[in-house]
């Protein structure tokens, strides 16, 4: 039996869960196999990632979907400024 084997293209989880952050604030709540697809990374990546505080799973059962928690909007509020300073030009 052949397994299919995703790269993983984060170099750390700190890098995975931020790219998370993102996506999750891009998309409000999506699955498992949402996140593997949008973060194009392996099952037991994404649920490592969404074992951070940042993150909370929003309904329950097999298909449960995850969103980002009020600490996790925080962070992805923090990433949003941060990122508006890094791109302002200096007239």
């Amino acid at each position: 039996m052949r397994r299919w084997v995703v790269d993983d293209k984060y170099p750390s989880m700190m890098e995975r869960r931020l790219a998370l952050v993102q996506l999750l604030t891009d998309r409000d709540t999506l699955t498992i196999p949402e996140i593997e697809v949008g973060l194009g990374t392996h099952r037991f990546a994404a649920i490592a990632a969404l074992s951070h505080g940042w993150f909370e799973r929003r309904s329950a059962g097999r298909n449960a979907r995850y969103g980002l928690s009020e600490r996790g909007r925080e962070k992805a509020a923090q990433l949003n400024m941060d990122k508006g300073i890094g791109d302002r030009s200096v007239e």
